[in-house]
Formats: structure tokens, C-alpha cells, sequence
């Protein structure tokens, strides 16, 4: 089984001589049926000048 997920958001800026900025996010969780029912997961945050990714594991719920 696999769920994709993706989705976008404005973050305002913090100082007033700048813009906010537009986020694009996505994400991902894999069901790994082995004795127990694992999750490995992947998500995506981007952004000007930003960009983020990161992983897990974890048990499947």
C-alpha cells in the first residue's frame, strides 16, 4: 500500500522589508508487510531559497 500526499501554503515573513513566501509539500508512506507492518516515509518541502527533505521509519497504524 502507498499514500502520496502533496499540498501547498503561504508562509508570511517574520521582518516587514520582505514577502512571504509559497510552499509546495509532498510526502509519501510505503506499507512494508514483514513480521510487522512497517512505514517508510519520505517528505518534501520547497520553497525559494528553501528546501527540505527528510525520511522515516515507523510502524504502520
Amino acid at each position: 500500500l502507498l499514500i502520496v500526499r502533496s499540498g501547498l501554503y503561504y508562509e508570511p515573513s517574520r521582518y516587514q522589508s520582505t514577502t512571504g513566501r509559497l510552499h509546495w509539500t509532498a510526502g509519501a508512506d510505503l506499507r512494508v508487510p514483514i513480521q510487522l507492518d512497517f512505514r517508510l516515509s519520505a517528505v518534501l518541502d520547497v520553497a525559494s531559497e528553501y528546501s527540505k527533505v527528510a525520511f522515516g521509519l515507523g510502524l504502520w497504524q
